[in-house]
């Protein structure tokens, strides 16, 4: 896919009509057929909206995203929006960006994510753009908490997670690509820039409603801060007698028994943070 600059080699009022007017009315994309009425109103009818469509595709003036989904360029024939800023755009329902992605949206990974987690109610195809994967994850819808709006139109605006929803999520689901450690150094950043954060972070592992998490997650901001600071975590911890695993995908060998967390500490602080 070219996704640079084109050179638009006659009538370039003409040919940028259509993206013009779209830019006008804040769009960065056009999703068909739910935008065929917005297109229409610059056409004045539909079989003349999709020739003008047709036109600025082969122009590369609308760039397919996926089938349907079209970004557009800019007056200077750039393509600035990154995979995460169309999201909202493109999904069109309530969604939910959530894993590396918001935590490097948050500046707390320096780690660059190839693939965008975004829970949704709803089934969606994947997309790809700009070498970033927007892979959807179905969700119940009352999983659809914890986040906030990029700036933008409410209606058409990505939601990326807080940190500590991302952090929760980054934990609770390896498999979407944060490694245990690097979520236990977006924890320490937090912790660091603000001891109230505590606070915030165990109001949303109650609504997490996952016993196990909240072991881990408490006994992680123990080690990272203090026994004290982990204090609002402790009614979380569930009944359940059984140990279990600080990183679930760490080796128990050597590994601590923390008895305040039921928890087997398979990673020192140190190890987390990757201090010498």
């Amino acid at each position: 896919m070219n996704v640079g600059v084109v050179n638009h080699d006659a009538e370039p009022a003409a040919r940028s009509e259509l993206i013009t007017s779209l830019r006008r009315a804040h769009r960065s994309a056009v999703v068909l057929p739910d935008d065929w009425p917005l297109v229409d109103q610059f056409t004045l009818s539909r079989a003349a909206s999709r020739r003008r469509v047709d036109r600025a595709v082969r122009r590369g003036d609308l760039v397919r995203v996926r089938r349907g989904a079209y970004a557009l360029r800019s007056p200077t024939g750039t393509l600035g929006d990154t995979a995460l800023a169309l999201v909202g755009e493109l999904t069109r329902q309530p969604h939910l960006v959530t894993g590396g992605a918001a935590l490097n949206h948050a500046r707390l990974t320096d780690q660059v994510y190839r693939r965008l987690i975004v829970l949704v109610a709803h089934p969606q195809r994947s997309w790809t753009w700009m070498g970033q994967t927007v892979q959807y994850v179905r969700v119940p819808s009352s999983d659809l908490w914890g986040g906030r709006p990029l700036p933008g139109d409410p209606a058409r605006a990505t939601v990326v997670a807080r940190a500590e929803r991302a952090i929760l999520d980054a934990v609770a689901h390896p498999l979407w690509g944060v490694t245990f450690s690097e979520a236990a150094r977006a924890l320490s950043r937090c912790l660091d820039h603000d001891p109230a954060f505590v606070g915030g972070l165990a109001e949303a592992t109650r609504r997490y409603s996952n016993t196990f998490l909240a072991r881990r997650i408490g006994c992680l901001v123990e080690m990272l801060a203090d026994p004290d600071a982990a204090i609002p975590l402790r009614a979380l911890r569930g009944a359940s007698k059984r140990f279990i695993p600080l990183d679930p995908s760490g080796d128990l060998r050597g590994g601590v028994s923390q008895p305040a967390w039921r928890v087997i500490a398979n990673a020192t602080r140190e190890e987390l943070l990757e201090l010498p």
